[in-house]
């Protein structure tokens, strides 16, 4: 494990948005603000982009947690947890 994150493939996952075209605008307006200009820390919400993503959050939901009184389940839970642990090292 290297410590960071996988690159993401912005164009690959563009064209997933064909239809969303203000939400293509503002990702492209975004890419080359980063590209020209150094990493300045936080910048300025973009509305169009916050509203699309608050739109397809609830999409996104994992469903209901397992229910950590169950003591089954959560040691399945810690094994694959330790599992996960040591594979990463």
């Amino acid at each position: 494990s290297t410590g960071q994150a996988a690159p993401i493939e912005f164009e690959k996952l563009l064209p997933l948005l064909g239809g969303e075209p203000a939400v293509l605008a503002a990702i492209h307006q975004l890419l080359e603000q980063k590209l020209n200009s150094p990493e300045l820390g936080l910048a300025p919400a973009v509305p169009v982009l916050n509203a699309f993503i608050e739109a397809r959050l609830p999409d996104q939901s994992p469903g209901p947690l397992p229910d950590e009184r169950n003591p089954q389940v959560m040691a399945q839970l810690n094994m694959l947890f330790q599992q996960v642990l040591r594979e990463a090292d």
